[in-house]
């Protein structure tokens, strides 16, 4: 499974959203959280985490509510752990868009 933490895949990312001369570096700036549940970490994060809100918002409560449990069982099996302080590296890309 790609993640974002995959710098090709931001630079696809950038790429298809019409962005040029992506450049993709890792900052070495590590955020961590403290977590007990993973299901309770999921639903606190696609509720304060625009990418996920925004993502949420064309699928439908429905169709949400069926994919969720999808991604609590993929944290279960790769996430470190619980209870835990779970981190992961900040990715910076840099690109320009076309006028």
């Amino acid at each position: 499974m790609r993640t974002w933490q995959d710098p090709e895949l931001i630079r696809e990312g950038e790429s298809a959203a019409g962005f040029v001369d992506v450049d993709v570096d890792v900052q070495r700036s590590r955020h961590g959280i403290d977590v007990d549940d993973w299901a309770a970490f999921w639903n606190e994060t696609v509720d304060s985490t625009a990418p996920l809100a925004l993502m949420r918002q064309p699928w439908g409560a429905t169709a949400w509510a069926e994919q969720s449990p999808q991604a609590v069982a993929h944290l279960e099996a790769h996430g470190p752990a619980l209870p835990g302080r779970p981190h992961r590296d900040a990715w910076l890309a840099v690109a320009q868009k076309p006028a």
